[in-house]
């Protein structure tokens, strides 16, 4: 048998199962599907063999945490209802979430996460918030991954120097409030109403475009 994949987090051994891996009562059981599992232990209890890795509480497959990640690493996780103590700080989780990716690199996050996540932060961040910001440049370059090395940028209110319309963007900085959404493909509507606020201002095109954006999966952009 392999040797366990286990880290502590505070009072928790948290213990990766891949498939092939032994686990159970005795480990009488064995992984047989290709998604991974994780399991906590409390260390309460570690000083015989049947107690090698702690006391069992749970286990959850790696996916559905990733599915969850804002809200364990913001409210943690809670183990069992009934056992109040029972319960995986936010700290704790953003540490064990960290470790999964670094184990699980293919478990990226998805561009609607990460937008969920912009959108979230900046709900209580404060100004300069340098995680907002860079949720803001992970949200565009995982368009752009996902666009096979392209997506398109617009913003609302330009400067002197800058290009009218839609932009398409491949690499490079992107500066803090440098552009509102992102869309992963060009759309003529857009740009043409796009171009018309820029030159006119007229805020009635502002919820068009933002429905039009919604309609291909494209998403706003916040900064702080």
């Amino acid at each position: 048998m392999m040797a366990d994949l286990m880290k502590k987090f505070e009072h928790w051994n948290v213990r990766i199962l891949r498939r092939g891996d032994r686990y159970g009562l005795n480990d009488c059981l064995t992984h047989e599907e290709d998604d991974p599992i994780i399991e906590f232990y409390g260390t309460n209890r570690t000083d015989d063999e049947e107690w090698k890795r702690g006391h069992f509480v749970a286990r959850y497959y790696v996916e559905t945490l990733f599915d969850d990640e804002w809200d364990l690493q913001n409210q943690g996780l809670q183990l069992d209802g009934g056992v109040e103590n029972w319960y995986v700080t936010p700290q704790a989780m953003a540490r064990i979430l960290c470790w999964l990716r670094q184990e699980f690199p293919q478990f990226k996050p998805t561009a609607k996460q990460l937008s969920d996540w912009n959108f979230l932060r900046g709900r209580t961040s404060l100004e300069g918030d340098r995680i907002q910001n860079a949720l803001a440049r992970a949200l565009i370059r995982k368009m752009r991954e996902d666009g096979l090395g392209k997506c398109y940028l617009g913003r609302y209110n330009r400067n002197d120097h800058d290009p009218y319309g839609l932009q398409e963007y491949r690499h490079g900085m992107i500066y803090n409030f440098q552009y509102n959404f992102v869309i992963p493909e060009f759309d003529p509507a857009i740009h043409e109403w796009l171009l018309e606020y820029q030159l006119y201002g007229r805020p009635s095109i502002l919820e068009k475009i933002g429905d039009r954006i919604h309609e291909l999966n494209g998403y706003p952009i916040f900064w702080s």
